[in-house]
């Protein structure tokens, strides 16, 4: 799952466009986890849009018949990628990555968002970043990016019905302002307006710095970024509490994660922060749970027209390096969002439903269905579903999404006044505290 804006384009052929329409059709036809449920209304769609996609004249127009045609099967993870999308971060010929930062190249501003009711909150920001250097905290809304005043984005969302849709809108609108605040173009100045508690607006400028962020592909998926962070939190108890915090799935998190270990596995509790994270390599979810249960146990099944496919956590005892270790014993805490979807909602869905860990935050967007894509005669790209998946309790997650176990909606208020209140939270439950027993943390790194 990604957002994105759509581009103009040089004119489009009657014979490309129709060729577009006839792929992505088929490609439905061919591989719906349950086409026989939407058999009628995809037959009448090509009889009714075909000829209205014929008559695109360019890939704009094209998106938008291709959207409509695609948006009857109500179902997440179907959507047509721009060219420009998937060209980005295009690996050099001798890789699989990029992490040479140039101009033009992701920065970083050391500055976290999420959507909360109608605003677009600063939860964090890094010490020392070019963030921190410019004044903000967490607690400030968000009113403008660059050129885009959020206003009426906002104002749209709201005005969606259905509570899935506005879900669903909420996850897209946070992802794109995240990747413009998270990771601006180096070279580029960020400019950003910001309300404070009291709803003062200020205007501030932020030249980003380069940051270690790769750029990976999987298969014909769209290109996603990397980041992972690893600390140990020495409490005022005296406990050591392990923090990972990763923005997507990627076949990297395996060795980030082995590194990382040592430094974790003798602390009280572990807390999994997948806020923001959407998604990527549904695989890597079984060796990640691997560290975290004694035994195998089913994380989720995926079901299509051909079967079943069985998501096992294994537990492993071997570091790369052949030391020996035994699975992490203690508790789990996984923190969620509006942002965290696909890969990230399977993995809490499934540790959740196993009974492995509890879920902290804001009920996720449910849009959890694996896909892939393909290219399209237009030069744009397809994703498609590929199978339904279920968890590990019988509930379907796509929809429905993840509901934590300790729904926790950050205010300006408590922002302002701690450091991170869905963290706080899942360490004062690690330490079998009372909820907001602490504010008061030091980092280990």
């Amino acid at each position: 799952m990604m957002a994105f804006s759509p581009t103009l384009d040089a004119p489009l052929s009657r014979e490309v466009a129709a060729a577009s329409f006839d792929e992505v059709w088929q490609q439905v036809r061919d591989s719906h986890y349950d086409y026989e449920r939407v058999r009628d209304d995809w037959e009448r769609l090509h009889a009714t849009l075909r000829d209205k996609a014929a008559n695109a004249r360019d890939r704009e127009a094209l998106r938008l018949v291709l959207a409509e045609l695609l948006s009857a099967l109500d179902d997440s993870h179907y959507s047509i990628l721009p060219e420009d999308i998937m060209e980005q971060g295009q690996a050099p010929a001798n890789g699989s990555e990029t992490d040479s930062p140039g101009a033009g190249d992701p920065g970083t501003a050391g500055i976290r968002i999420a959507l909360v009711g109608g605003q677009v909150l600063v939860t964090r920001v890094e010490p020392e970043s070019p963030g921190a250097r410019a004044g903000l905290n967490p607690g400030m809304a968000v009113v403008s990016v660059n050129d885009w005043a959020l206003v009426e984005s906002l104002e749209s969302l709201a005005r969606l019905d259905g509570e899935r849709d506005r879900r669903w809108a909420r996850t897209f609108l946070q992802s794109a302002v995240q990747d413009r605040i998270g990771w601006p173009d180096l070279g580029r100045t960020l400019r950003l307006g910001l309300a404070d508690i009291d709803g003062r607006v200020v205007h501030v400028e932020i030249a980003p710095e380069a940051t270690p962020v790769q750029t990976f592909r999987a298969g014909t998926l769209p290109p996603m970024r990397f980041e992972f962070d690893a600390e140990r939190v020495a409490r005022n108890s005296g406990a050591c509490i392990g923090r990972i915090e990763f923005t997507s799935w990627v076949p990297a998190l395996g060795a980030a994660l082995q590194r990382a270990l040592p430094l974790l596995l003798d602390c009280r509790g572990l807390v999994i922060d997948l806020r923001g994270n959407p998604g990527g390599v549904m695989a890597m979810m079984m060796p990640v749970a691997g560290w975290l249960f004694d035994e195998v146990t089913t994380l989720g099944t995926m079901r299509n027209a051909s079967g079943e496919i069985h998501f096992r956590a294994l537990p492993r005892r071997v570091l790369s390096d052949g030391t020996a270790v035994a699975p992490f014993a203690g508790p789990v805490a996984i923190l969620v969002d509006a942002a965290s979807a696909s890969t990230s909602e399977m993995f809490a869905a499934g540790l959740q439903g196993s009974g492995r860990a509890q879920v902290f935050g804001t009920r996720t967007p449910g849009m959890a269905l694996p896909a892939n894509a393909r290219r399209l005669s237009s030069g744009d790209s397809l994703m498609y579903v590929v199978a339904d998946y279920i968890g590990p309790t019988g509930a379907r997650i796509e929809g429905g999404g993840v509901e934590p176990d300790q729904v926790i909606v950050p205010t300006p208020e408590t922002l302002t006044g701690c450091i991170d209140p869905v963290l706080l939270a899942a360490f004062d439950w690690i330490e079998q505290r009372p909820a907001g027993f602490s504010c008061s943390t030091t980092k280990e790194r």
